[in-house]
């Protein structure tokens, strides 16, 4: 099952609108997929010692993530904080 998470209030809106859009009129992987799991290392510190960045941070994170795999023929289904999910066709 491929569904988006809706992210916390603090991300901006064009987060969705982008994801909805990528997701929607594309055909999802079927059959043997390949899956991408990503995650921030200690992004809960980073957080905590500079709030005032890493919304910034985070969009750059969000923008290099979602082009990479795109570019490769992936597809993000979802998101939660700084994690992504990603499915491709083929390995």
């Amino acid at each position: 099952m491929f569904y988006y998470k809706k992210k916390p209030s603090s991300y901006p809106k064009s987060y969705q609108e982008d994801y909805n859009k990528q997701i929607m009129g594309h055909s999802l992987p079927t059959g043997t997929v390949a899956f991408l799991f990503t995650d921030i290392q200690g992004s809960t510190q980073l957080w905590q010692k500079h709030p005032a960045a890493m919304p910034q941070a985070l969009t750059r994170h969000h923008a290099l993530l979602s082009q990479a795999i795109e570019s490769h023929g992936g597809y993000v289904f979802q998101i939660i904080g700084d994690a992504f999910c990603g499915a491709f066709h083929t390995v």
